[in-house]
């Protein structure tokens, strides 16, 4: 995907693949290598690519790496890149982002006392 407003210098302002919410923000950046490489040699080029969204937009769009046979998974700023088997569906990102916008720190969750006793 082109990115119009995006520095094109280090890696000529094209994403491989970024999917859309219907509010037209980008939920996902996927950075892709060849299956030769291993596909966290994109992490640079992928958090470059998030970092200038994000100036656009204030949403942080999830980001994945692959080479297609290994898949890495990376919320940037809350996780550490992970392995995942695919990619996650349009509903999946949905969810995640939902609950990254709505978490509560377990430290702030009162005790329910009628319950732990």
């Amino acid at each position: 995907m082109p990115v119009d407003w995006y520095d094109a210098t280090p890696w000529h302002g094209v994403t491989e693949y970024c999917p859309y919410e219907p509010s037209g923000q980008a939920i996902a950046v996927v950075q892709a290598m060849r299956t030769s490489r291993n596909p966290r040699e994109g992490e640079k080029q992928l958090r470059h690519y998030v970092d200038a969204i994000i100036k656009r937009w204030a949403l942080r769009p999830f980001g994945f790496m692959t080479n297609d046979l290994l898949n890495c998974f990376w919320d940037m700023g809350e996780a550490r890149p992970r392995l995942v088997a695919g990619m996650f569906s349009q509903t999946d990102l949905t969810r995640f982002r939902f609950l990254r916008e709505n978490a509560v720190p377990l430290a702030e969750v009162p005790i329910n006392d009628s319950i732990a006793g």
